[in-house]
């Protein structure tokens, strides 16, 4: 004979659907603020990249100043005579 689901077993199944429906809500407001923190994070780094164009000139002409001023490093023989 076939076990008739109880009204205790389907108050049980009930309470399990609940469950799940509770993490599966949870897990889409965790991705919805990891989507919005990378959101964020790309909005600032698209600012980067158009100042960097727009400036790109002279930071480069800065960064090449920096490289000229740069002392050599030049390694030195002791003398003992």
């Amino acid at each position: 004979m076939a076990k008739q689901k109880t009204g205790g077993s389907q108050h049980v199944l009930h309470y399990r659907k609940q469950g799940i429906e509770k993490q599966l809500e949870n897990h889409i407001k965790e991705i919805e603020k990891e989507i919005l923190i990378l959101q964020e994070k790309l909005d600032v780094a698209k600012q980067h990249h158009k100042n960097y164009l727009e400036h790109k000139d002279t930071i480069e002409t800065i960064l090449s100043l920096l490289e000229e001023s740069k002392p050599t490093r030049r390694s030195r023989k002791s003398k003992t005579d």
